[in-house]
């Protein structure tokens, strides 16, 4: 999986949404180019229960030893995650609660409590591919700093940047 921030929606009227993808992609794997090589449907869930599909393009690594398949996923949405990375940012931050009655349908308290479960589950492994972007970046201003926290209040759209961070240097998240 590969996550892009580079990217334009096209919508053909039969409301499905298409992402084209603007960015030079490599693998995350073994750091070759990627080709294109088709689409796939993806949910995107929206607070109020709306649901929007989306098609997302498939890539497979040019690397004769790889040929891994990547999706490339556009940073509003999360890996294995059916809503959106500003919503389930939202949720994490605090600003949107289960009690609110803008979001009495959806997400539901369960889908809420997972998502804080997921971020504590996956906060050492966060630390540390971020610790590790970091280094390659020659960043070494936050060491001994937490650096998830460092930039959920540094940057707005903190989830997108962290999940790019995360899955394109070849890392995972568990899912729970």
């Amino acid at each position: 999986m590969i996550i892009v921030s580079e990217y334009t929606e096209s919508d053909k009227g039969d409301g499905v949404i298409t992402i084209h993808c603007n960015e030079n992609c490599i693998c995350p794997i073994c750091r070759s180019p990627v080709s294109h090589r088709d689409w796939k449907p993806r949910i995107m869930k929206l607070d109020g229960g709306q649901v929007v599909w989306l098609m997302i393009e498939r890539r497979r690594c040019d690397n004769e030893g790889c040929r891994r398949l990547h999706s490339l996923l556009p940073d509003k949405l999360v890996p294995y995650k059916h809503y959106g990375s500003d919503l389930i940012a939202a949720v994490l931050d605090g600003d949107i609660m289960p009690e609110d009655t803008m979001n009495e349908d959806y997400p539901c308290d369960e889908t809420i409590r997972r998502w804080h479960h997921w971020l504590m589950a996956n906060f050492s492994r966060t630390e540390g591919y971020c610790r590790q972007a970091m280094s390659l970046l020659r960043n070494p201003g936050l060491a001994g700093a937490a650096i998830l926290e460092t930039i959920r209040k540094s940057c707005d759209r903190w989830l997108p940047a962290v999940l790019r961070m995360v899955y394109n240097s070849g890392g995972f998240l568990v899912s729970v």
